[in-house]
């Protein structure tokens, strides 16, 4: 009696840790297709679910953006509320996507019906883009609009030039900046 209690107990736990791990793994598919078809792909560590909230670790993203090309997100951990469309992200989060890479330690990312509405990056981001790194304590990324927006000691690196501003205006599909309340100097001196 009790061998065959021992085998139904390993029996059941084996099926309970078979049905989570499959659970588990539907969450992680059932995240990629939340957004229409636009998100090309997502892979975590480990997903779990909390009814309108998918929390996920050692994440992956790819965004295909008609305006950025491919958007791909790493992070060491992440909240998806399914409900708002927002994305928090944190630890180690880095994104690239065309003629930009970036560095924060946390970013979130919102969602509208089917493509990135805008990336916002706090705390010790930085950017390179077209040549140059631009540093500051908060970062927005506007894809459809091809924009970034740096605030809070934004500096500017460039040619051999630091440039610090109030706010720090990037436009993506030209080689266009604008620096509001600006202080420059050149580097090494």
């Amino acid at each position: 009696m009790r061998k065959f209690a021992t085998i139904l107990g390993i029996l059941i736990f084996s099926i309970s840790l078979f049905l989570m791990l499959s659970y588990e793994k539907d969450i992680r598919y059932g995240f990629v297709e939340v957004e229409g078809g636009k998100m090309l792909g997502m892979s975590a560590e480990t997903a779990k679910t909390s009814g309108d909230i998918v929390y996920a670790q050692n994440l992956f993203l790819s965004f295909d953006e008609e305006e950025l090309g491919t958007i791909e997100v790493q992070a060491e951990k992440s909240v998806y509320n399914l409900k708002s469309g927002i994305v928090e992200i944190s630890g180690n989060v880095r994104l690239k996507a065309k003629n930009i890479y970036a560095e924060t330690k946390k970013a979130k990312i919102f969602l509208d019906d089917k493509s990135i509405k805008k990336i916002e990056s706090y705390e010790d981001v930085k950017v390179q883009t077209n040549g140059r790194t631009i540093k500051a304590e908060k970062a927005e990324i506007f894809p459809k609009e091809k924009i970034i927006i740096f605030t809070g000691n934004a500096t500017i690196y460039q040619k051999g030039l630091e440039i610090q501003g109030k706010i720090i205006k990037v436009y993506l599909d030209s080689d266009k900046v604008e620096i509001e309340d600006t202080r420059a100097k050149t580097i090494g001196e």
